[in-house]
């Protein structure tokens, strides 16, 4: 699984990100429903699907489902290291690509 997403919020006071933010978890539905591709929330049941956590104070939380599922894409937006998101170029990684994009 060698394809990975690499990310990092250097300045999370900045009030560029602090006005992108909100715009960010706004717009994750949006992006789940378009891409069109099974997506869970938090879960330690492969065969639970639970709704995709995107809000301001907790972020964002996704990944695929059962054998279309990588590493989970989970940040709350904070200051932190170097993240990285291993999708295999599984499904979900078309909602991955488009989050990161976004934000």
């Amino acid at each position: 699984m060698g394809y990975t997403h690499y990310s990092q919020i250097i300045d999370p006071i900045a009030r560029e990100w602090q006005t992108s933010w909100p715009h960010l978890i706004r717009d994750v539905p949006k992006i789940v429903e378009a891409a069109r591709v099974e997506i869970t929330g938090p879960s330690h049941d492969d065969e639970i699907i639970t709704p995709v956590l995107a809000n301001i104070e907790h972020g964002i939380y996704l990944n695929g489902v059962r054998g279309n599922s990588g590493l989970t894409l989970a940040t709350k937006g904070e200051k932190g290291t170097f993240k990285f998101i291993k999708t295999g170029r599984k499904p979900y990684d078309i909602v991955v690509t488009c989050i990161l994009l976004r934000a």
